[in-house]
């Protein structure tokens, strides 16, 4: 029986080791202009949204006093 809650608490371990998120925060100080290009390179930001870019994400946050962060590269 001991063995089994020492497999069973080791298989929980490396499940939960692998489901944490590195969040980063966006680099907005590189979007000094409103605009953004139009180039398509997703973000998930950590508010579950897909922006077209980084630039999008830093928009977003600086118009509705946000901080949403970069939760991965790629769509959500």
């Amino acid at each position: 029986m001991m063995k089994f809650l020492l497999t069973l608490t080791i298989c929980a371990s490396v499940f939960l080791a692998q489901r944490v998120v590195a969040v980063k925060p966006p680099k907005c100080d590189k979007y000094s202009s409103p605009l953004c290009s139009r180039v398509r390179d997703p973000v998930c930001g950590t508010n579950s949204i897909t922006f077209a870019n980084e630039c999008m994400l830093c928009l977003f946050n600086r118009e509705y006093n946000k901080d949403i962060n970069i939760l991965r590269n790629g769509d959500c």
